[in-house]
């Protein structure tokens, strides 16, 4: 009885698959992945993308996301991190003003386009998006430590200087490059590097 059952219910399943091929239709196996749908799982394609370096798919996929939901913040910066890399600064800000404009206390949004700023040598605006996401994580190494990049770009070593030492005492354990430029402003003064607090 078993037997019949079973054999029954494979013959309707295999007759089910060929009316679906002659309709056009394509059969999927069993474990392939289904379609993104939404705009959480067309952001999260695009960041495992752009953490593969495959960047063109990235903005594709948070653009995905962008058209399911424009107000996914998230998808906003995860496309401007990628344009970023592509070297296109000016769409990556836009990108970023965006999502600044969607969660006005995104800290690391901030944070990422003074990165961009700096990048396009517009040190004053890089360190305005620094004070701006400090003000509003004020234990924010990272931030500390890109204002320390700029003013240092603009020649304020002291003000470098006091950025790297709250960089560094905050978090001395994730940012070595933080270390490393500021030791090399101290010797540059003919001063000893001292380790961070």
């Amino acid at each position: 009885m078993k037997t019949r059952y079973c054999f029954t219910l494979l013959t309707s399943l295999l007759l089910a698959g060929l009316a679906a091929a002659e309709v056009g239709e394509k059969a999927t196996p069993a474990d392939a992945k289904p379609a993104l749908r939404t705009s959480a799982q067309w952001y999260q394609s695009a960041y495992d993308k752009r953490h593969q370096h495959n960047f063109e798919a990235a903005i594709a996929d948070a653009t995905e996301a962008i058209k399911l939901d424009p107000s996914n913040a998230k998808a906003w910066l995860e496309r401007g991190i990628s344009r970023n890399n592509q070297k296109d600064y000016e769409g990556a800000i836009e990108d970023c003003n965006q999502a600044v404009k969607i969660a006005p206390d995104f800290a690391d949004c901030i944070r990422i386009r003074g990165e961009i700023k700096a990048r396009m040598k517009n040190y004053i605006g890089a360190i305005s998006d620094f004070d701006e996401a400090i003000k509003l994580q004020p234990k924010f190494s990272r931030a500390y430590g890109n204002r320390a990049e700029a003013y240092h770009a603009l020649g304020k070593d002291e003000q470098a200087l006091a950025d790297y030492n709250i960089s560094l005492s905050l978090d001395n354990q994730s940012h070595p490059w933080f270390t490393q430029a500021r030791d090399s402003i101290l010797r540059t003064q003919g001063k000893n590097p001292v380790p961070a607090k």
